[in-house]
């Protein structure tokens, strides 16, 4: 039987999977500058109805533990900012695989 803890992440690697796809199909539903990590966190925040430092620990938890999702990710994170300069967050992400 899944703990409290399993079925936490097991949400938000739903609604981070989905928010990730929104971004791709439709990368202007993020503002110009906007940082997209930060778009799929402030969603966790949201629909989960945590904090920020905790949506961040459970998506860098995700990202670690799925590589084939921290892939999507960073894609995401590239085909939002292809057109304009990346955030100064976006790189840190994407640089050190870690979420600020």
């Amino acid at each position: 039987m899944k703990n409290s803890s399993d079925n936490k992440e097991d949400t938000a690697k739903q609604i981070a999977s989905e928010e990730i796809n929104n971004v791709q199909v439709n990368p202007a539903i993020i503002k110009q500058n906007e940082c997209a990590a930060c778009h799929i966190l402030f969603k966790l925040v949201d629909k989960m109805q945590v904090s920020e430092s905790d949506a961040s620990e459970i998506l860098s938890d995700i990202l670690f533990h799925d590589p084939k999702l921290n892939d999507i990710f960073i894609d995401m994170v590239k085909i939002k900012n292809h057109a304009t300069l990346l955030n100064y967050s976006d790189i840190l992400i994407i640089s050190t695989g870690l979420l600020i």
